[in-house]
């Protein structure tokens, strides 16, 4: 709201952060736009009460994205992909959009072309203790009080494995092999 898109895209659609801002948006009556990166995630998203949910693995993902942002006036992105991500909001959304990145899923180097970034177009980082620093203390009291009422409901979370501290390396090759088959071409 306060940047004056009436919707907004989030690249880790079916993570716990992103079926928790499904819930958000629907409680708040914001518009989401949920992007995944695999076919399964879509019905995460849906049973979660996402109207628009991307699966960035099909061919036509690029052209659905531009169509759902014109549909939206979607003029801000929340990204943890990076990569060529980035781009690929960019040339989705309208004129004056911003692309706040807050992760970097895929390995490597962010890719931009020079003339994605014109029009008003802008691509930032976001990092949360920044924009806490910049909240004044009556705004940070406010935001405490809707976190600690909404704790409960919004924030349950499905965990797909759970292992004790003495199989952290077992877990953490879980984490990594699943991590490189979402990678995978």
């Amino acid at each position: 709201r306060d940047h004056g898109s009436p919707a907004f895209i989030n690249t880790a659609g079916a993570s716990a952060l992103g079926r928790l801002l499904i819930r958000q948006c629907r409680d708040y009556g914001l518009e989401i736009i949920s992007i995944v990166r695999r076919e399964d995630q879509v019905a995460i998203c849906r049973a979660e009460g996402a109207t628009h949910v991307l699966d960035s693995s099909q061919p036509d993902f690029a052209t659905r994205l531009k169509d759902v942002c014109k549909k939206a006036e979607c003029r801000l992105a929340f990204d943890c992909v990076a990569g060529d991500m980035p781009e690929i909001l960019l040339n989705a959304m309208p004129d004056n959009s911003t692309i706040k990145v807050y992760g970097y899923l895929t390995p490597g180097p962010i890719s931009v072309s020079p003339q994605s970034l014109f029009f008003g177009m802008k691509l930032e980082t976001f990092e949360v203790n920044e924009y806490l620093e910049e909240m004044s203390l009556m705004a940070k009291f406010f935001m405490s009080l809707q976190v600690t009422k909404g704790m409960k409901r919004r924030t349950e979370s499905t965990v797909r494995a759970s292992f004790p501290l003495t199989r952290c390396t077992e877990a953490y090759a879980s984490y990594s092999q699943d991590i490189a088959s979402h990678h995978a071409p």
